[in-house]
């Protein structure tokens, strides 16, 4: 087993990335996803959320308005690490389950966490390479206005409160730049991908 973090800002393409390592056989442990079942109404999240952020945030169905809770968080910071104080540590635990379950496998584990270079506990989690996925701000934003229906200053206001370009790009063991076509990515991915099989025991 190989343990292996990817990351990239919002509007990087970082999906659809971790989509091709799956296809090619990785298996995919995906922070976001484990995110939003601790905050459905089933989760261990939605209690303390609720709490503290208020029925405000609720659809009719008592479900979380992500985007509500979304537009509360990035516009105050103090609620923002309200939120990841309460988040983060369930969802490191979620994942640490997942790679305890996945570690009898000869096989690249892929964990997708998009505030990884924000995280100054990453090394909790083992990981043995880091993969960023890179595109230039203005690509980013437009695909978030494009493909998220975002408006251009919440694109941008969004990705403010990430960890800069620069920051994610000096922890990458492995860059993979999403600012050209599809050809171009795939066989970015597909040689990366090469490359961390051949440190498997396989």
């Amino acid at each position: 087993m190989m343990l292996v973090g990817l990351t990239g800002g919002i509007g990087s393409g970082k999906s659809t990335v971790c989509k091709m390592f799956v296809e090619l056989g990785a298996r995919l442990l995906d922070a976001d996803q484990i995110s939003r079942q601790l905050l459905s109404k089933e989760g261990e999240g939605y209690g303390p959320v609720i709490e503290h952020f208020g029925s405000d945030i609720l659809y009719e169905d008592g479900q979380i308005n992500r985007e509500r809770l979304a537009d509360i968080v990035f516009a105050n910071k103090d609620e923002l690490q309200v939120l990841n104080s309460i988040t983060h540590p369930l969802v490191a635990k979620k994942m640490l389950d997942g790679v305890l379950e996945l570690s009898s496998e000869n096989a690249v584990i892929i964990l997708d966490i998009p505030l990884l270079a924000e995280n100054p506990n990453r090394d909790a989690y083992g990981i043995e390479k880091i993969i960023v996925v890179d595109a230039p701000l203005e690509l980013c934003v437009k695909r978030l206005v494009q493909y998220r229906n975002m408006s251009v200053d919440d694109a941008v206001h969004r990705i403010e409160h990430q960890a800069s370009r620069e920051d994610r790009v000096k922890i990458a063991d492995y860059l993979i730049s999403n600012a050209g076509s599809i050809d171009d990515l795939t066989h970015r991915v597909k040689e990366v991908y090469s490359d961390l099989i051949s440190h498997l025991n396989i």
